[in-house]
């Protein structure tokens, strides 16, 4: 189990975009805020003002994710995260407003997985090692079959796919390797203990850690 950082901010972003809270063009304010005694602040320790929700989850700014999230509700980034096929989280009471800067740990496999759901514009399938058994004289014993589900709405999803082609910003992206069109989040825990960078078109899913 890991925290995922900043690559958990994509969630409340599709949740936003899907309940009429926010759009790609809306502007969200990126300052000073204490929500009790949580006193939150960006990696850099610095604040931008106000720019789109696109520009915030590009530049990858911790306050705007938060006011996305307590608009929200906690309960309502845990439903869509189950749906998506993540395990690991409990109860809304053991959470506050850091689940969506990734403070919750999950596992890296099942954070693939949840990607996959942007990928696959909505669909849930679940993550499997063994594609196929063969005996020796290559007889097919075992050949998996992959049952997809629906679990999200895919014109949220298109939308935040569209932002995250702006992940990194540098035109063609370096790390597409053969030139195609790749959405990418990145993530750093607290303390920068843990990094991460999700990669993924309809064709892939990549998830990298650092730690």
């Amino acid at each position: 189990l890991q925290q995922p950082g900043s690559s958990a901010k994509p969630i409340t972003y599709y949740n936003a975009f899907r309940d009429g809270v926010a759009a790609p063009g809306t502007q969200l304010l990126d300052i000073p805020i204490q929500i009790g005694n949580y006193k939150p602040k960006n990696s850099d320790g610095r604040f931008t003002g106000m720019h789109s929700a696109r520009k915030q989850l590009v530049d990858s700014r911790n306050i705007p994710a938060i006011i996305l999230l307590e608009s929200l509700g906690v309960n309502k980034y845990l439903e869509t995260s189950k749906d998506m096929g993540y395990t690991t989280f409990g109860d809304a009471s053991q959470y506050g407003p850091s689940i969506t800067l990734g403070a919750a740990d999950v596992k890296p496999v099942e954070h693939a997985q949840a990607f996959g759901v942007f990928a696959n514009g909505g669909d849930y399938i679940e993550h499997e090692v063994i594609l196929k058994i063969e005996d020796k004289q290559g007889n097919v014993i075992y050949e998996l079959e992959s049952k997809k589900t629906q679990v999200a709405d895919p014109k949220p999803l298109y939308l935040v796919n569209d932002v995250l082609l702006g992940v990194p910003s540098a035109t063609p992206n370096p790390f597409s390797g053969d030139g195609r069109q790749v959405a990418a989040k990145t993530g750093t825990s607290e303390d920068q203990r843990d990094t991460w960078y999700v990669m993924y078109s309809p064709d892939f899913v990549t998830v990298g850690w650092l730690g």
